[in-house]
């Protein structure tokens, strides 16, 4: 069980929910008070609308704040402008409702460091009142969220149900949505 700041108790153990796709490029997924976002491709603005929908959506159902994790396959593109400047609005516009945002970056070498580039670009450029980090691997993550966002939202997730999901998301991202179907 985990507690939310006001006492209340949440159930933890529950699977990563898929919530929506913009075919060929993301899938967005929801476990507790956590968005999960994986990309196959670039963004572009269909995506970025439907993550702001979904943004909206999960402030109205976890109102002490929700934390992101983005997991881009090796590859996938560096967003276009449009869809870049959709980014750091989310980021700036649901500052308040965001905790934490951890963003693992497939791959290696020159496509990777031109990915983390962009990723902190737009972090520069965006209010920065949630704590952002970028990873290698999801591992990375289990190190940092749970406790990050058990400060920031007074939820508590735990590091086995985090690692499981984080599985889930892998999954999703290395299977697609022929991975993603078992999941939803």
């Amino acid at each position: 069980m985990s507690r939310v700041a006001s006492g209340s108790v949440r159930r933890t153990g529950e699977r990563l929910t898929l919530v929506d796709v913009e075919p060929g490029v993301c899938a967005i997924g929801q476990w507790q008070n956590v968005m999960l976002v994986i990309w196959w491709s670039a963004a572009v603005p269909a995506a970025v609308e439907r993550i702001e929908q979904e943004m909206i959506a999960l402030a109205h159902r976890f109102p002490e704040k929700n934390s992101q994790i983005h997991l881009v396959k090796d590859r996938a593109g560096v967003p276009g402008p449009e869809a870049r400047a959709g980014l750091i609005r989310l980021m700036t516009d649901y500052t308040t409702s965001l905790a934490n945002c951890a963003v693992v970056i497939g791959g290696t070498g020159f496509w990777a460091s031109t990915m983390r580039s962009a990723i902190t670009s737009m972090r520069f450029l965006s209010t920065r009142a949630f704590e952002m980090r970028l990873h290698g691997t999801t591992a990375e993550i289990l190190d940092w969220l749970p406790e990050a966002h058990l400060r920031q939202t007074g939820v508590e997730i735990t590091r086995d149900d985090l690692s499981r999901i984080l599985r889930d998301a892998e999954e999703w991202l290395l299977g697609g949505f022929d991975a993603m179907r078992m999941f939803s």
